[in-house]
């Protein structure tokens, strides 16, 4: 039966089909490869980092100074777009290379028929261990499929990275999987003071740690921030990074020097950013490619060749890539694609394309090219069409200058919203079958209300 992508490209122009031919088609197999694949896999997941605060994607300011040096060595993806704004969602697409809404039920968390990069790494005799930092990617929501060993207390960035040294060093194995999360930079930002110190004032406002509270308060007054105030909202938020950067930088040294990690390849991305008013909302709640959905995303494995790569990727070609360099094949369901033929400088067919979408139910959808978005608001029949090279901030909706693009761009989006439907309903029975997640126990309801989850 042809796949639920190809069927719908009658639906779209012949223009589009090139396009969406490149998204379900995987490149040609134009690579680097190593001599051998890498014995190791190291996925480190650095919650709510927008891109363009770290000096390797153009910051000022000097929040990164370890990711920098690491982003020297390896092939960085300067464009890589995140699946959603939240946890679950672009979590659910880079464990499983497949979009949110085709594979999260609300109530149910990942679903079982969705095969999971641990999964798969596990079947073929990899140690599979996660080490995160709670929240919404507990083992509860099914983010532990696949792994043999996964601790998802909310310990910070200093005792995950503690854990799980001590996990590989009881552990010795001669070939891993090791996913590392942390929320150190999601709200409330509480970096410690001489962090703080670095980029803002530790005595402004004593006890001053903005969370998602504060950020609701702040949007209901109407009244926005005061410049002293936006400085050291931001401030916290970059003293994070630098606390979080310098402590993974830290564990990168450790494995260094134990000898692992010249047989490892090491991955970092982020699951979304955050916004500080640039579209009038604070933390992470819209789809705007700046600040919301640019994350971070960087191979690095040693010997290969350093790149810096622009092109449009999404966060579901991550596992495409990991098992392409593994030399395994990719996913049955996967959506994404390996992205490896760039790291020898092949150029991407066409305009490559991105699509995000806002949970799991009908709402906000966009999808994203190299030059253009176009955001979609399906409970308001809002939509709107940015020129991004143009206006990179997108401050000015285009969509009656350009309603042929504009067509084009909501054929693509209606095609891979319909694709993920389909492909979800064609599991429907057995998700509704699926176990419910259990009961909150306090301890973790509170932790999501810190973490501004639950209101």
């Amino acid at each position: 039966m042809p796949s639920p992508r190809l069927r719908a490209l009658p639906l779209l122009s012949l223009g589009l089909v090139a396009v969406v031919l490149v998204w379900a088609v995987r490149l040609p197999a134009v690579t680097w490869k190593s001599a051998q694949p890498p014995r190791h896999v190291i996925l480190i997941s650095l919650d709510t980092l927008r891109a363009d605060h770290l000096g390797a994607w153009g910051y000022e300011g000097e929040t990164s100074p370890r990711l920098d040096s690491l982003a020297k060595k390896s092939v960085v993806f300067r464009r890589a777009v995140a699946q959603g704004s939240s946890t679950i969602p672009s979590h659910a697409s880079l464990f499983t290379s497949q979009y949110a809404s085709a594979v999260i039920a609300p109530g149910a968390g990942l679903l079982d028929w969705s095969e999971t990069l641990a999964e798969a790494l596990s079947l073929d005799g990899f140690a599979t261990w996660g080490f995160v930092d709670g929240g919404n990617v507990r083992s509860r929501f099914g983010f532990d499929r696949g792994f043999e060993h996964y601790e998802d207390d909310r310990v910070g960035v200093e005792r995950l990275v503690a854990r799980a040294k001590g996990w590989i060093t009881s552990h010795p194995t001669p070939r891993f999987f090791l996913f590392l999360h942390t929320y150190e930079i999601h709200t409330p930002y509480k970096a410690p003071p001489e962090y703080v110190k670095m980029f803002g004032t530790p005595e402004f406002r004593p006890g001053f740690h903005p969370d998602t509270k504060y950020f609701r308060e702040i949007e209901a007054q109407g009244k926005g921030l005061s410049a002293r105030e936006h400085r050291e909202v931001v401030a916290r938020y970059d003293a994070g990074i630098r606390y979080t950067d310098e402590r993974i930088g830290g564990f990168l040294d450790w494995l260094d020097e134990r000898g692992l990690l010249q047989d490892s390849l090491v991955v970092v991305v982020s699951d979304h950013g955050e916004e500080f008013l640039e579209h009038g909302r604070l933390g992470h709640q819209q789809l705007y490619l700046d600040p919301n959905l640019r994350v971070p995303l960087l191979f690095y494995r040693r010997g290969m060749p350093a790149r810096v790569i622009d092109e449009t990727v999404e966060l579901i070609d991550v596992v495409p890539t990991i098992l392409d360099l593994l030399e395994l094949p990719n996913l049955p369901a996967s959506v994404g694609q390996s992205l490896v033929a760039s790291f020898a400088g092949v150029p991407p067919r066409g305009d490559r394309m991105a699509y995000a979408e806002k949970g799991t139910m009908p709402g906000a959808q966009t999808v994203i090219t190299d030059r253009y978005q176009l955001l979609e608001d399906r409970t308001t029949n809002e939509v709107r069409l940015y020129d991004l090279q143009a206006d990179p901030e997108a401050t000015r909706d285009v969509l009656a200058e350009q309603p042929a693009v504009a067509a084009e761009l909501a054929a693509a989006m209606a095609a891979r919203r319909e694709a993920a439907s389909e492909s979800w309903h064609r599991h429907e029975r057995e998700a509704r079958r699926q176990t419910r997640i259990a009961p909150m126990k306090d301890k973790v309801r509170r932790e999501l209300e810190v973490l501004g989850y639950l209101e």
